[in-house]
């Protein structure tokens, strides 16, 4: 297991280790200000840095529900994973979360959230370990294999949670990370470690991806593609605002950081619509119509409940 590598935002690493030493962890507010600036500019701008990694997206999104469809949404599978997730809280994250996280760093945070790295240079040589990314993505693979069936929410954090010695906002972050790189490809430049870059092998396994996981939102009517590995980093995504958040030490910051990171899609929604002319620059010959409520939404309900577990053991 991984139990050397941290978390980019997290002040006491495990271990009690020395951070590595590009991160976010110790960036200054008017520093975290400037992260989250740049990734407004990129994401107005629509800046793709990464092609390689761009046009095998948009090719899995062709070759998806052509060839392998993925499994249906089923609302109450998804229910029953985050019931699981609630029941097995003592299990998944054994060690505790400090209310230690500045303001600043999930600052920071959110700008990672709203833009991939190869679209904000503030990110790059984070020296995150490519290695915990794929050791999740192969695991994922390996046992749904074995279970002959792509796997619910709870199997996936189970996963991540062994990968990153039971700590809930590492094993969130890899989640999202993990998800957001199989789904878009486009988190690259902030790997440590070998990253694949012959663009067969990586529309190869971003497909494996797509197949080990359960679908976390339905199909929309007019969709001719499936993304259900964006809904997948988007459920992540917003698990992992709202539990870092709340380990932020001002709870009043805390609070109003917890209720932004709840917004997050459906403000990004608002001002991004695949459907409209001016947007679809970004996905050309392909139907992109694909709202993440849905996922979001779950990814709010898990991370409220982590949260109300942290809190009792605080």
């Amino acid at each position: 297991m991984f139990y050397n590598y941290y978390l980019v935002i997290m002040e006491t690493p495990l271990n009690h280790h020395k951070p590595l030493p590009e991160t976010i962890l110790y960036r200054s507010i008017s520093d975290a200000a400037v992260d989250t600036a740049t990734a407004i500019h990129g994401f107005h701008e629509s800046v793709w840095c990464d092609r390689t990694g761009f046009e095998a997206s948009l090719e899995v999104l062709r070759k998806v529900g052509q060839i392998d469809p993925p499994a249906s949404y089923d609302a109450s599978d998804v229910e029953a994973s985050i019931n699981s997730i609630e029941n097995d809280m003592s299990l998944l994250f054994p060690n505790a979360s400090p209310r230690n996280i500045r303001a600043a760093a999930c600052m920071s945070l959110m700008a990672l959230q709203l833009q991939t790295v190869s679209q904000n240079p503030r990110f790059h040589n984070l020296g995150y370990p490519f290695e915990a990314v794929k050791s999740y993505k192969d695991e994922l693979v390996s046992v749904s294999i074995s279970k002959n069936r792509p796997l619910h929410l709870n199997e996936q954090l189970a996963i991540a949670s062994n990968i990153a010695n039971g700590e809930a906002v590492q094993s969130l972050f890899l989640l999202m990370i993990a998800s957001r790189q199989y789904s878009r490809w486009q988190d690259s430049p902030m790997f440590a470690g070998e990253v694949p870059n012959d663009p067969d092998e990586i529309i190869a396994e971003m497909l494996d991806f797509y197949r080990a996981i359960a679908p976390s939102s339905p199909k929309h009517e007019g969709d001719t593609t499936n993304d259900n590995a964006g809904d997948n980093y988007y459920l992540w995504t917003h698990s992992l605002g709202i539990v870092a958040n709340s380990l932020v030490r001002s709870k009043i910051v805390s609070r109003e950081l917890q209720s932004f990171s709840r917004l997050g899609t459906k403000l990004m929604e608002a001002f991004f619509d695949p459907t409209k002319e001016k947007d679809a620059k970004l996905a050309p010959n392909v139907s992109v119509r694909h709202s993440h409520m849905v996922a979001a939404n779950h990814g709010n309900k898990i991370g409220q409940l982590i949260v109300a577990e942290l809190s009792d053991r605080q």
